[in-house]
């Protein structure tokens, strides 16, 4: 059940961005490649997703 919800959360840092990144922590640095429309974080969070 954790592991889905973890998923969830990090599809939502997917869809809605750097503000989701910051609230879950991910740091200012992730957050900011977010929103400036870099491709790591969403590879990132894409992994950890299908993880």
């Amino acid at each position: 059940m954790s592991s889905a919800i973890a998923a969830l959360a990090h599809l939502g840092c997917i869809i809605f961005g750097g503000d989701w990144y910051r609230f879950l922590g991910a740091g200012e640095q992730m957050a900011s490649l977010a929103d400036n429309g870099d491709w790591y974080p969403s590879m990132v969070s894409s992994v950890i997703v299908l993880c």
